[in-house]
């Protein structure tokens, strides 16, 4: 094989490399950035306000378990309230409490309380591990796909159209590499926060954008996890998670779970039960809690409207002091 053939080889294999190994397609990158954030907040809104079943199956090579609880986002998309049996977890924008009972004819007991503060309304990586399961459709492994769009610790690596099977339509592939230096548990607006670690998914662009499947790999030899996707409909026609298989490698060991999440009740929590007088409790038993919003957005809009008048009323004044004078 001649110098030249041996060249026009080198260029071919040059450019289909991304192709294997992670490209950035311009026209699929802008697209992403243009549509998928929008779609993604609507996606959530499919979690609003309804009672979910959410039922997890574990097996691994040791162990086999099983976790049932059935979660509640308000209508707002801030509150939250996860209950077993007669616990009950909860979060609204101002604090979070963990209330229980032996029997339902029995007063409530409070068995733990906090402020709501910058978005760490978690109670343990358990709590965090329900609401990243009820969100598999914009996360992941528990990172939400926006924040990975908008955080300087994450950079995209590849972004490009994937069709599927068949070529009815077709996929967008992203990964995202995680610059953090430093390992944390994260909050549920960040998620885990693991160095080394790159997340990749594979989105519908026609279906607000969501997960169909997805992975994370990690700097350890053989650690790799992946997640596939299936969806139901809401009464809106938004896709809501149904069932989330994942599979996880790490070594010689992998094990494998089944999240499955069944609609309980699809009417709205009245907003009391997000709220500590609901259960029994006056919220002086917290350390301190400011204002509900709108208390506060109107005491800020009155005060600059009082502001304005004090301005105009000083202006007057002088105006007529000096037609006075």
């Amino acid at each position: 094989m001649g110098p030249g053939r041996w060249l026009g080889v080198a260029m071919v294999l040059l450019w289909a490399a991304p192709a294997t190994l992670g490209q950035v397609e311009p026209h699929c990158r802008e697209r992403l950035l243009r549509e998928a954030p929008r779609a993604w907040h609507h996606a959530l809104q499919a979690t609003w306000g309804i009672d979910l079943r959410v039922r997890m199956t574990s097996v691994s090579e040791r162990d086999t378990w099983t976790e049932e609880v059935t979660f509640n986002r308000a209508q707002t998309g801030v509150h939250h309230l996860i209950k077993v049996g007669t616990q009950r977890w909860v979060a609204n924008e101002r604090y979070r409490f963990a209330v229980g009972r032996a029997a339902e004819n029995q007063a409530w007991a409070l068995t733990d309380r906090g402020l709501f503060s910058g978005g760490q309304r978690e109670f343990g990586v358990w709590w965090t591990g329900i609401i990243c399961r009820v969100e598999s459709a914009v996360r992941v492994f528990g990172v939400p796909l926006s924040f990975m769009i908008e955080d300087q610790q994450f950079r995209m690596t590849e972004t490009r159209y994937l069709p599927t099977e068949g070529g009815t339509k077709q996929l967008v592939r992203v990964r995202f590499d995680s610059l953090w230096t430093e390992h944390k548990v994260g909050t549920e607006q960040t998620g885990p926060q693991i160095p080394g670690a790159s997340y990749w998914a594979e989105l519908d662009p026609d279906d607000f954008w969501v997960v169909v499947r997805c992975g994370r790999d990690l700097p350890a030899p053989g650690a790799q996890a992946s997640d596939t996707v299936s969806y139901q409909r809401t009464a809106d026609g938004l896709p809501l998670p149904m069932l989330v298989r994942r599979r996880i490698i790490s070594g010689n060991s992998s094990s494998e779970e089944t999240v499955r999440l069944e609609v309980a009740h699809g009417t709205p929590r009245a907003m009391e039960e997000f709220e500590l007088p609901f259960y029994g409790f006056s919220e002086s038993v917290l350390p301190s809690v400011g204002p509900r919003p709108y208390v506060r957005n109107l005491a800020l809009v009155l005060g600059a409207v009082l502001l304005i008048v004090a301005i105009w009323l000083a202006w007057l004044l002088r105006r007529r002091r000096h037609s006075a004078s």
